[in-house]
């Protein structure tokens, strides 16, 4: 009997209802009112996912970017740190081979060495100079006779021509010989042409006399000057372009 009585109340309540429609309106109102603000909530959520999505998106190649800069960034400094090596390398070479190093052990061997085999050729030109000296720079200066107590050195520009040529000659011959042991040839172009009579005498027999004493295997002169062919093995004339050998 009571479920009978709550059924007949369910009943008259849905009467009312139909009875008066403005409840019924009022809720689908509020339904729809609900239902838009929802919709308008759901649009802006989508709205900020949207924006959220565009910056992640961004941030991401930003991301991205930043990593291959530093993979970049890596390689160059892996690239550094070969060169820094190499760097220190380098130095240790330069200083080897510098001024200081092998330069110097180098510079100490010709000072010593290359005035003696100087001096040797020199001599034999017979020039009032007793001795050839180097300085640190190679610059060359000779002692010449002094009464006084101190050696009196002079330099190659106060020299004459002749002399300067006798010089020249003496310092090829020293090197060559300083470089390889011995000299195996030497060309001469004109080294007469600063020499008086008595000079360019002097300078065949010193070039025989060298060669009789092997300083010097081969020697070919270049020269106007004919007394040089009393010296020569071999005679070659070039005239307008042709060369003909003197029988």
């Amino acid at each position: 009997q009571e479920k009978e009585k709550q059924i007949v109340q369910q009943i008259n309540n849905l009467e009312k209802k139909l009875i008066d429609p403005e409840p019924l309106e009022k809720e689908l109102n509020s339904l729809k009112n609900e239902k838009q603000q929802l919709e308008e909530k759901i649009q802006t959520i989508n709205q900020k996912l949207l924006e959220i999505t565009e910056k992640y998106t961004q941030t991401d190649t930003l991301l991205k970017e930043k990593e291959n800069e530093l993979e970049k960034a890596k390689k160059v400094l892996e690239e550094i740190k070969l060169l820094e090596e190499k760097v220190k390398k380098y130095r240790k070479l330069e200083t080897a081979l510098g001024r200081n190093g092998i330069q110097m052990s180098i510079r100490n061997q010709v000072l010593s060495e290359l005035p003696v085999i100087m001096n040797n050729v020199f001599s034999q030109f017979d020039f009032p100079f007793s001795q050839i000296k180097l300085t640190e720079n190679f610059d060359i200066y000779l002692l010449a006779p002094t009464t006084e107590r101190e050696d009196r050195y002079v330099s190659v520009s106060s020299i004459s021509g002749g002399q300067r040529v006798a010089l020249g000659l003496a310092l090829r011959i020293a090197l060559g010989n300083l470089l390889s042991g011995k000299t195996e040839f030497m060309i001469l172009d004109e080294p007469t042409i600063h020499l008086d009579e008595q000079r360019r005498e002097e300078l065949v027999n010193m070039l025989q006399n060298l060669k009789l004493k092997n300083y010097l295997k081969q020697l070919i002169i270049i020269t106007h000057d004919r007394e040089l062919e009393e010296a020569a093995d071999a005679i070659y004339y070039v005239e307008e372009g042709k060369v003909e050998a003197k029988e």
